[in-house]
């Protein structure tokens, strides 16, 4: 008997894991489009959806002079990029999608 309740909650808490993990997978993925897809096709909500608001992103860049700097960009300042970054939709190529 006691073998077969530990059987069962060791199978309940398995099934519990994999469907944690496949909700995670699914969120994981929906963020990480919302962020990218957001840019393509101007979306601010999206953005919204995959950023917190104390967004704190930091890029590295080399300028023009050669110098290396880091920017720095907020969560304000990605929905702007968001909303008009691509508004004429010419800042990506049109296949940026194709088999995702």
């Amino acid at each position: 008997m006691v073998k077969t309740v530990i059987l069962i909650f060791a199978f309940t808490f398995h099934s519990f894991a994999i469907a944690d993990h496949s909700s995670d997978v699914a969120a994981i993925k929906q963020v990480a489009l919302d962020y990218i897809e957001s840019q393509h096709n101007p979306s601010p909500n999206r953005m919204k959806n995959a950023l917190h608001e104390k967004l704190a992103k930091r890029t590295y860049w080399l300028g023009i002079d050669g110098e290396e700097f880091i920017m720095e960009t907020s969560y304000d300042s990605m929905i702007h990029i968001a909303a008009t970054y691509n508004k004429a939709g010419d800042r990506f190529p049109s296949t940026a999608f194709s088999g995702v």
